[in-house]
């Protein structure tokens, strides 16, 4: 909520992937948070930092119903011009949004995989939300899998990027185990409580 504070474990994470962004680091940022652990909070303020930097950001999702909730809480916080790419658009739309992307007429790139593709100039940050999913993954051509694209996107551009997932990938926890990316833990939800779960027996 706005003006919130983060707890110390945001605030740790946060601190890796703002230092990440100034001294154009492309080391990935594993952000390794329960659901509901406060991921976007630091999604959004590690945005804000690139943007004060003067450099823009990309912000990927891996379902297009995922795009509108995530471009809606930015907007609400956020003082920046937003263009959204997935392959729910029109063709038009799809390519009015790439104009102003190169055009920079867009601070923040927000889709699906298609979107890592977007002709952002100098990006200065990428995310990853829920690096895990599968969707990321195209199984038709250009076969590509949109996570690895970004972090050689991140390497080329030097950019700051950050992984998120409440279930990492094998891969990218062994990289983090391994001490390739860095690793920042939400143990806890930032509502507090735990969900009820009960197990049925059927």
């Amino acid at each position: 909520p706005a003006g919130s504070a983060l707890s110390p474990a945001q605030a740790g994470a946060l601190d890796l992937v703002t230092a990440a962004i100034a001294a154009r680091d492309p080391t990935p940022v594993l952000l390794d948070g329960v659901t509901g652990g406060g991921k976007t909070a630091i999604y959004v303020e590690a945005i804000a930092a690139s943007l004060a930097a003067g450099r823009p950001a990309l912000l990927l999702v891996p379902e297009i119903a995922l795009a509108t909730p995530i471009v809606d809480r930015l907007r609400a916080e956020l003082a920046a011009r937003i263009a959204v790419l997935h392959s729910g658009l029109g063709e038009g739309e799809r390519a009015d949004e790439w104009r102003r992307v190169r055009a920079e007429d867009a601070d923040l790139v927000v889709g699906t995989r298609t979107a890592l593709l977007a002709p952002l100039a100098d990006v200065g940050l990428i995310v990853v939300d829920e690096e895990h999913d599968a969707a990321y993954k195209s199984d038709r051509t250009p076969r590509i899998q949109a996570r690895d694209g970004a972090l050689e996107l991140a390497r080329l551009a030097g950019a700051a990027v950050v992984l998120g997932s409440a279930t990492p990938a094998v891969e990218t926890m062994g990289h983090a185990r391994a001490g390739r990316y860095r690793r920042a833990v939400l143990p806890a939800r930032a509502a507090g409580t735990e969900p009820l779960v009960i197990a049925v027996d059927l």
